[in-house]
């Protein structure tokens, strides 16, 4: 059973597993279009700052250690595991006063966009109702992770920071925490994602469909002397917002890697893991396809903070050097000198005499 935490109004449910579960809110509008639909997707999440981390407006601060996507990519295998997350309303299942309760909808998947995380929901009735009356209109997201208060010199708390792993749920709420774009910008879509599906099952395609499946399964209906006239019509509209999808995803994809690279790049630079003379150098490397991958094997190698200081020694004679903790002194004054780091690793590595 979880045991409730709570501070400043929040709660923390501190789980056996060893993570804990924050409700996290911010301003995602949650409302019906003009004609009454519910939108598919939902905003429940927004991209951090370029540090990598996301700041509640009462202080609480989560990092993504892996990214956002790792975020994704574990929600989604929990929800294949396990089933829908569940959406409640002002968090009821984590309640202070025992919590648990019914869902008002189900959370089935979530995907990266440039600006955040979006779950695909299935709202039930209540869900339904509450939104068509507009008597919700914001998001509140459970996330998992690692979670510790930061405590003053006498043991009160006075902050609170996670290693966010994943997302097992959201809510509908009235009291958001952090201002973010409303997920009804959809300007230039031609068609709603209903008729979408409903053109990708006349021509018997999957919702995955690409653009080319879909121009073959056309041209088999009209080999096959087919009257498409009104299909050929729907076919263009379909084409054309699958295009603006694919679209969207490529460019959230590299909105994500380009987050992920300056979120590693500024934590290496304060750890002392590069200098910053090299930094136009790495925003290079992290720009090319699997940058941010061979970036993170890098920084593995590297010493951290602590290790890399010189073990004490007489000062008497020694005078002052411009170099960062973690770099060693002769890569240093080879990259002043102009050479790469990778060029100066592979100097080093001549220099260095086989071992006996």
């Amino acid at each position: 059973m979880d045991t409730p935490i709570r501070k400043d109004g929040h709660h923390v449910a501190e789980r056996l597993s060893g993570r804990s579960a924050c409700a996290f809110s911010f301003e995602a509008p949650v409302q019906a279009t003009e004609e009454g639909e519910i939108p598919e997707w939902l905003h429940i999440f927004p991209m951090p700052g370029p540090d990598g981390t996301a700041v509640a407006r009462d202080g609480r601060v989560f990092h993504f250690p892996k990214g956002l996507q790792a975020v994704v990519d574990a929600t989604n295998a929990e929800i294949e595991a396990l089933g829908p997350g569940p959406v409640d309303l002002d968090h009821k299942l984590y309640s202070w006063w025992g919590g648990g309760g019914e869902a008002v909808a189900w959370m089935h998947r979530v995907e990266l966009r440039a600006d955040g995380i979006w779950a695909k929901w299935e709202p039930l009735a209540e869900a339904r109702d509450k939104v068509l009356a507009r008597t919700y209109r914001y998001t509140s997201s459970v996330l998992a992770g690692d979670g510790r208060y930061i405590r003053d010199e006498d043991g009160w708390p006075i902050g609170f920071e996670m290693d966010v792993s994943a997302i097992e749920g959201f809510g509908l709420t009235n009291i958001p925490a952090m201002r973010v774009k409303s997920f009804l910008a959809r300007e230039g879509a031609s068609m709603n994602e209903e008729t979408i599906r409903t053109v990708l099952s006349e021509l018997g395609l999957a919702d995955a469909a690409d653009a080319t499946q879909i121009r073959d399964a056309f041209r088999a209906k009209l080999a096959a002397g087919t009257d498409v006239a009104d299909l050929r019509a729907k076919l263009t509209a379909a084409e054309e917002r699958v295009r603006e999808l694919e679209a969207e995803k490529a460019a959230a994809a590299a909105a994500a890697r380009k987050a992920e690279g300056d979120a590693l790049l500024q934590r290496a630079l304060e750890e002392g893991k590069i200098i910053p003379s090299t930094r136009a150098y790495f925003e290079a490397q992290l720009a090319r396809e699997g940058g941010v991958e061979e970036f993170r094997k890098f920084l593995a190698a590297q010493p951290p903070h602590e290790a890399a200081k010189p073990a004490p020694r007489s000062t008497a004679n020694a005078k002052p050097v411009a170099v960062p903790h973690g770099v060693d002194p002769e890569a240093y004054a080879l990259i002043a000198a102009g050479h790469d780091p990778h060029e100066a690793a592979a100097i080093l590595r001549s220099k260095k005499k086989p071992q006996e």
